[in-house]
């Protein structure tokens, strides 16, 4: 077990050290990044971003990237998760919040490949 966790937690570093590189001020990390392994959640502020979740996880399906938006209590559904809006965060940059899910399956070369087409995302939807 503590092998699969070392090794989804650092696949996670890897990616919450890649979304910095991307943009360290339009994109927010939510949560503290060590206390859930297995989730990152990170928010598009609507101050930078267009913020549109069907938009973008369409384009993250498009290139093979499942992910999910707000938090897992309103999965399914475009509405902003009262979580996150709790979390401080207006409707605008909630609806840029995006979740990913982590796995002992995932490889670095998936993680790698996730950043390089959020990258592409950030530019596209970028203000």
């Amino acid at each position: 077990m503590k092998i699969n966790l070392d090794h989804v937690s650092e696949l996670k570093k890897v990616f919450l050290k890649g979304i910095k590189v991307i943009d360290n001020t339009g994109i927010k990390l939510n949560g503290c990044a060590d206390a859930v392994p297995y989730i990152a959640s990170i928010t598009f502020l609507s101050e930078y971003y267009q913020n549109d979740a069907e938009a973008m996880l369409i384009f993250l399906d498009i290139h093979g990237i499942a992910a999910s938006n707000g938090a897992a209590c309103t999965s399914g559904t475009l509405k902003p998760s009262h979580v996150i809006l709790a979390s401080g965060y207006n409707d605008d940059d909630a609806r840029g919040t995006i979740r990913f899910s982590f796995s002992v399956q995932n490889t670095l070369k998936e993680v790698n490949y996730t950043l390089e087409i959020l990258n592409n995302l950030a530019r596209k939807f970028r203000k």
